[in-house]
C-alpha cells in the first residue's frame, strides 16, 4: 500500500494556479477549455488499438454543451433530478455526466444491464429506480439497443410491476442536435447553490458479496478530493496521459474515465472493458505507446491478460 499524498495546495504545473481554488470539476474543465482549447482531451482507442477522432478541450466543452441543451430542453432535466447514466465505456458517457454536472442533476452511473444476468441486473436496477425517484435514464446507441430487446424490455416489464415501480423514459444522447457553441457561450454555468458540501452530485452504487446495496453520495468537494489525492499520491502531470479502461461507474475505475485527464489537463485514452477481453495486448501496447505513467486494473483484468497473452517479447 502507498501512502497518500494529503498537501492542502494542488498547483497545476503548467500555469502555476493552484487548482485548490476551483470548487468543482466543471469550472475546471471549462478552465482547461479555455486555456488549452486545441490540445487533446479525449480519444477512444479500439480493440486493434487504432485511435479513433481525437477531441479537442474545445470540442469536447461543445458536446458537453449539446447533451447538456438536449437534456434542459427535451428532457427538463431540473437541479436535483436524479438521472442513471447506463452506457457502455464511451465519450458520450463522459459527455453525459459533465452536462448532467452544469444542470445540478444528481448522477447514478449503473453499468449496462446484461441480457444473461437478468434475474439479478433487472431487480437491482428497477430498486435504485424506485428508491432513489429517478426520472430520467441517459444511455448511448448500444444500451439503447439493448433496452429494445424483446426479452430485456419484457423482462423489465413484469418485474416493474411485480416491484411496483414505474420504469423511467430512456434517452438516447448519441446524437443530441449539434452545437457549435461551447457551454459558456450558452449561458450553462454552475450554481453556487449545487456546490455546497451537503449538496449530492453523484451517487455511486456497490453490490455485497450477500446481494446488499451500498450507496454512497458525493459532494463536489470530496469529488474534487479524490481527484488531488490521486494527483499527489501518483504524482500525475499534464505530460502525461491518463487511461480509463475498466469499472468506470464507481471508484478509481470511474475517476479515471472521467475526472482526472480533466483535473490533471492530460488527454484521457478510453479502451473498452470488451476489447480488453478479445485482445488484452491493446491495453498494455496502449500504456506504453502513450508512455501512461499510471492506470487502473483489477486483479482479474491482469489474471486474464496473463493467462491470454504470449509471454514471448513482453
Amino acid at each position: 500500500m502507498c501512502s497518500s499524498d494529503l498537501r492542502e495546495i494542488v498547483i497545476d504545473e503548467r500555469t502555476s494556479t493552484s487548482l485548490s481554488n476551483f470548487t468543482n470539476i466543471f469550472d475546471l474543465m471549462q478552465w482547461r477549455v479555455a486555456r488549452q482549447a486545441d490540445e487533446a482531451a479525449y480519444c477512444t482507442i479500439d480493440g486493434r488499438g487504432k485511435e479513433g477522432k481525437v477531441l479537442t478541450w474545445k470540442k469536447f466543452d461543445s458536446r458537453v454543451a449539446a447533451v447538456a441543451m438536449y437534456l434542459k430542453t427535451k428532457i427538463k432535466i431540473k437541479p436535483s433530478d436524479h438521472v442513471i447514466l447506463m452506457y457502455t465505456h464511451s465519450e458520450e458517457y463522459v459527455f453525459a455526466f459533465y452536462a448532467c454536472l452544469v444542470l445540478g442533476a444528481i448522477v447514478i452511473p449503473v453499468a449496462p444491464l446484461d441480457q444473461n444476468r437478468l434475474a439479478e441486473d433487472a431487480p437491482a436496477y428497477l430498486h435504485i429506480v424506485g428508491d432513489m425517484r429517478v426520472k430520467a435514464v441517459l444511455v448511448n446507441a448500444e444500451v439503447n439497443d439493448l433496452f429494445k430487446v424483446k426479452v430485456v424490455s419484457q423482462h423489465l416489464k413484469q418485474s416493474a410491476q411485480y416491484l411496483k415501480v414505474n420504469i423511467p423514459n430512456v434517452y438516447n444522447t448519441t446524437k443530441p442536435p449539434k452545437q457549435s457553441h461551447g457551454c459558456k457561450d450558452l449561458g450553462l454555468t454552475m450554481s453556487k447553490a449545487w456546490v455546497t458540501p451537503s449538496n449530492p452530485v453523484l451517487i455511486w452504487t456497490y453490490w455485497t458479496p450477500d446481494q446488499r446495496r451500498v450507496s454512497i453520495q458525493l459532494g463536489h468537494d470530496t469529488i474534487l478530493g479524490m481527484c488531488k489525492v490521486q494527483k499527489e499520491t501518483c504524482q500525475m502531470t499534464s505530460s502525461k496521459p491518463v487511461l480509463g479502461c475498466v469499472r468506470s461507474t464507481i471508484g478509481m475505475g470511474f475517476i479515471h474515465t472521467c475526472l482526472m485527464g480533466i483535473y490533471n489537463g492530460s488527454p484521457t485514452y478510453l479502451i473498452s472493458p470488451l476489447d480488453f477481453a478479445q485482445n488484452p495486448t491493446s491495453l498494455f501496447l496502449a500504456l506504453s505507446r502513450y508512455k501512461v505513467k499510471d492506470t487502473y486494473a483489477t486483479s482479474q483484468m491482469l489474471e486474464f491478460a496473463m493467462a491470454n497473452m504470449a509471454g514471448k517479447g513482453f
